[in-house]
């Protein structure tokens, strides 16, 4: 089979999950309860965490005997693992879990603390641990031997751990760049073999996971009009070619907020049909169904008759 590229480029940065995009959209216009927002929070820190590590390794690692890959999600015996970040090199795979933590925790009894509340939280080592012992499952199953070494890695600076043992596979904020730039004096070229293996691990990628914690929500639920793509309110007409913020004072070209706001009603309504009508009604009927008919018919596919049209995503 074919060496498929442009598969593995894809997956060379962390991507948002669908479960993070839709709370992102819906907490601007529906009501989240605290735990939705905890929810969120969690989701979307853990986001900034994997795309913090990203981009000190576009800084910072140069090795290109390597494949780096992000946000896999897998299942090996009817089990469910993640992984976050996986560097792929001829003769080591290293597996890193992200963690974007702030603030001071203590590790006792086995357990993952935190100072101010020592409040018990999901023990992030442990996660590694079972996340390894799958992977290791994973490859034998798809016929691959190569060692693993595992390491859970704190990206945030505020970030402090107490009662650690030297021996535990953690690297610290302190320790990132360092950690590394080791990487880069690995020099065995990759082989036809490593490029396999991260297509198995692409191909047999879980897009969705089962256990997305996204609320009930309908269309009529949601609050109307076009969003502030900065400080997230919602736009008024500045004139015939301009929204602009009343809070920032943000100025955005009319056909740029439509369209983002026909990413957003695709995003929550992905079985429904995007009609000029619905759309209109979805964007606060800032503009009229002629204006809004104008900009789908500019930057999508229109399929149907006149009365009858629908958009979709060229």
């Amino acid at each position: 089979m074919p060496l498929n590229h442009l598969l593995i480029e894809n997956h060379h940065q962390p991507t948002q999950s669908l479960e993070t995009r839709i709370f992102t959209f819906l907490k601007k216009r529906f009501p989240l309860s605290t735990e939705q927002m905890q929810t969120y929070d969690n989701l979307y820190k853990g986001f900034q965490g994997e795309r913090k590590f990203y981009h000190l390794l576009k800084k910072v690692f140069t090795n290109p005997h390597c494949i780096v890959l992000y946000d896999l999600l897998l299942e090996i015996n009817q089990s469910l693992f993640q992984i976050d970040c996986l560097l792929i090199f001829q003769k080591q795979i290293y597996l890193l879990e992200i963690k974007n933590y702030e603030g001071e925790f203590v590790l006792k009894d086995g357990g993952f603390y935190t100072v101010s509340s020592n409040r018990q939280i999901r023990n992030p080592i442990q996660q590694l641990e079972r996340s390894k012992i799958l992977l290791e499952q994973f490859l034998r199953k798809n016929g691959f031997s190569i060692p693993i070494q595992s390491y859970v890695v704190f990206v945030n600076n505020t970030f402090v751990l107490y009662e650690a043992s030297v021996t535990l596979p953690i690297i610290f904020p302190a320790q990132l760049v360092k950690f590394v730039h080791k990487f880069n004096n690995i020099n065995y070229p990759l082989l036809e073999k490593q490029r396999r293996l991260a297509e198995c691990f692409i191909e047999n990628r879980i897009s969705q996971s089962p256990y997305e914690r996204i609320p009930k929500y309908s269309f009529d639920q949601l609050k109307k009009g076009v969003i502030c793509h900065k400080c997230e309110k919602f736009l008024s007409r500045k004139n015939y070619y301009k929204f602009q913020c009343p809070t920032c004072d943000d100025i955005e070209s009319i056909s740029s907020g439509i369209m983002r706001s026909v990413i957003e009603f695709n995003t929550l309504f992905p079985n429904e049909k995007m009609t000029t009508k619905m759309i209109y009604e979805w964007c606060g009927r800032i503009v009229s169904m002629r204006g809004i008919r104008k900009i789908l018919l500019r930057f999508m596919k229109a399929n149907g008759t006149k009365n009858n049209r629908i958009y979709i995503f060229d």
